[in-house]
């Protein structure tokens, strides 16, 4: 991901905020003494910079907003819900056509014995 798209993902207020998460990842690299970003075109005077969002999530905790774990469990909560709301319907789908099957037997039944 490229490292304006990835400060818009975060969220990073400065007026040019590609190049404050470049060079606030590259002193993050420094301290690590590890690479975070990716380059990308070597050869060229200047090279392209990227980034892997989980990447930068694992080495630069601080630049996420903490809420975002627990907005993804309620996500993953609602849609554990919601599947088993669709089950809860299927299954109640089914038990009223047994309902409509049965009744319409009773009915049949009622009118052979007259």
């Amino acid at each position: 991901m490229s490292l304006s798209a990835a400060a818009e993902a975060i969220n990073v207020q400065s007026a040019r905020p590609g190049r404050w998460l470049r060079e606030y990842v590259q002193r993050r690299e420094e301290v690590l003494g590890r690479p975070i970003l990716v380059r990308v075109g070597k050869g060229r005077q200047r090279p392209t910079f990227r980034v892997n969002m989980a990447e930068l999530r694992a080495t630069c905790p601080e630049l996420f907003d903490p809420r975002e774990p627990m907005v993804e469990a309620v996500r993953e909560l609602v849609m554990s819900i919601r599947r088993r709301d669709q089950r809860i319907d299927e299954r109640l789908d089914d038990l009223e056509a047994m309902l409509a099957t049965l009744l319409e037997e009773r009915r049949q039944a009622r009118l052979a014995a007259c």
